[in-house]
């Protein structure tokens, strides 16, 4: 395939991807794709983390997103800067360096404690620079990593160099990631054959036949593995529906873990491999073992890789940079262990058992639950397509999308009215709350729930354009972009106490209540008010002094 065509491919992949998403209203604008889907894929971040990162638009000192990953010993700032191109013209040519030069702004204001943060930039800019200024306070020691991103073509490296020689320092870095990286990101090929067979090492393979269960050990070469894995439509890349029943969905295979599987990949003594590695964990429907000759080869139909993502990705992707000169890795193996079964359950327990170690996160586990298919389900029957695994996306169109995390927060704001949790404690979703939330879960409820978020969500968007258009001090409101949560909790409430109220009444009479919470709280930073579970409290009492006619209608 020409340079053109893998182009030309790649664009129309990533369009594609994006246009379902915003079909799917899990993004407000087609811009903000390449962020949604980066941030998505890479740090595994959930919607409203990534909605919340936005900050593009008038006074946005050069920055479109800023993510606050805090999954290290101190919080690491990705500063993002994205050019998101609709036209071929435009995606073929460099990132343009002029853009670049901005993003000093923003580190200018960072560090100026003495100017009034809102006469410099937007309200998102400033809430995050408030943000990460208590970080900084707080005994923290963040780094900053500026990410360059586009579904076109890097800058040119003597235009950008002086910019980033500059800025870049021990805590600042800057990284690249363009058409190739983002189509790589979000490949979705299906699967083309249903049978597949490979060949395990000279050496045999063990078979087992017990306690209701077939299947076999042994080792298979980085070769086999390689040929395994390939996509038939494109060998230089990793054929995705491989790993559709890992309980994490195919999430990508961009991952900080791949870099100590490359080395020992790589490496002189990569012979030992088997053995400084787990292995991967294989799942077939039926197969079978011929140990007839002296390799061993192995027939599979409908085979899963459910154990092993991050080392199938380091071999392929070490031994691409050596396409079709493998010799390096003539030696290298992998331990793998295959089961042969079409039970969902087991496949289910097989499948989370054998990721519990690994860095996935509560809700990767929670994606085969009996209760979340049940939950799709029924879901279904209301016209609502349920999204159990992260990173996922539905095929019918015609169908209302609710992911799984929203759900839950929907579940702890509308019903059990716990707003600073859905948006404090995401995390405990899927973890210890899971149980407390989804035994709660009731379809009339959830839908009724969703149908007032998004709502809400449709409020949020006029507001953010007017505040685009006119700027946060020309605007009231500002708060409803953090404070979505509180706003459905206070609509459950009001909705109980007078059912006759319209959906509008209850958002308008929501929206002034938590106004006068904040005006008499001085108007603190909104980040920091909608995770406070006293002001919450406050909050929810509130519609209890409201008087009985109000202005909103």
């Amino acid at each position: 395939m020409t340079a053109v065509d893998t182009h030309d491919r790649d664009r129309k992949l990533i369009d594609d991807r994006v246009t379902r998403l915003k079909i799917q209203n899990r993004l407000s604008e087609l811009k903000d794709g390449l962020i949604f889907l980066f941030l998505c894929v890479k740090f595994s971040a959930e919607d409203d983390a990534i909605h919340d990162s936005l900050t593009d638009g008038g006074n946005d000192l050069g920055i479109d997103a800023i993510y606050i990953d805090h999954r290290g010993e101190d919080p690491r700032i990705h500063l993002i800067q994205s050019k998101y191109h609709t036209s071929d013209r435009k995606s073929r040519a460099p990132f343009k360096h002029s853009s670049v030069e901005k993003i000093s702004r923003f580190f200018d204001v960072l560090k100026n404690r003495d100017v009034s943060i809102e006469k410099l930039a937007n309200h998102k800019i400033a809430e995050k620079i408030r943000e990460i200024r208590d970080l900084q306070d707080g005994n923290l020691f963040p780094d900053f990593c500026v990410w360059l991103l586009s579904n076109g073509k890097p800058p040119i490296e003597h235009e950008i160099s002086p910019i980033v020689s500059r800025l870049q320092t021990s805590e600042v870095s800057f990284e690249n990631f363009h058409l190739k990286e983002i189509a790589d990101l979000c490949l979705e090929r299906k699967n083309v054959q249903d049978i597949r067979y490979f060949y395990g090492r000279e050496d045999g393979i063990l078979e087992f036949h017990k306690f209701g269960i077939s299947g076999a050990i042994g080792l298979i070469s980085a070769i086999e593995l390689y040929n395994l894995i390939k996509d038939r439509a494109d060998y230089t890349r990793i054929e995705p529906s491989l790993f559709d029943v890992n309980v994490r969905g195919f999430l990508g295979f961009q991952n900080d873990i791949n870099n100590d599987i490359f080395r020992s990949a790589s490496s002189s003594e990569n012979r030992q491999f088997w053995a400084l590695n787990n292995g991967i964990t294989m799942i077939a429907t039926s197969g079978r073992v011929s140990q007839t000759s002296d390799r061993p080869k192995i027939q599979v139909k409908n085979l899963s890789i459910v154990n092993g993502v991050q080392t199938c990705s380091a071999i392929f992707t070490a031994m691409s940079e050596h396409f079709p000169e493998f010799e390096t890795f003539r030696e290298l193996s992998v331990t793998f262990r295959l089961f042969l079964t079409d039970d969902p359950a087991l496949i289910e327990k097989i499948s989370i058992t054998t990721n519990s170690q690994n860095r996935i996160n509560a809700r990767d586990l929670k994606a085969n639950d009996g209760l979340q298919k049940k939950i799709e389900s029924e879901l279904k029957k209301e016209g609502i397509a349920y999204i159990r695994k992260r990173g996922a996306l539905i095929e019918d169109d015609s169908l209302l999308p609710l992911d799984a995390m929203r759900a839950g927060q929907i579940i702890l704001s509308y019903q059990l009215l716990q707003p600073d949790k859905a948006k404090r404690e995401s995390d405990s979703i899927f973890a210890k709350d899971y149980h407390r939330i989804f035994n709660a879960y009731s379809a009339k409820k959830m839908k009724r729930g969703l149908a007032l978020f998004n709502h809400i969500w449709s409020v949020r968007e006029r507001i953010e354009e007017d505040i685009r258009i006119k700027g946060s001090h020309r605007v009231e409101n500002d708060f409803v972009t953090y404070g979505t949560f509180h706003i459905l909790s206070l609509c459950a409430i009001l909705e109980r106490q007078d059912d006759s109220l319209s959906d509008n009444a209850l958002i308008e009479r929501s929206l002034e209540l938590i106004a006068g919470v904040l005006k008499a709280h001085s108007f603190p930073a909104y980040y920091s008010f909608f995770r406070d579970p006293a002001i919450t409290e406050e909050l929810l009492t509130s519609p209890k002094q409201l008087p009985l006619f109000s202005t909103a209608q």
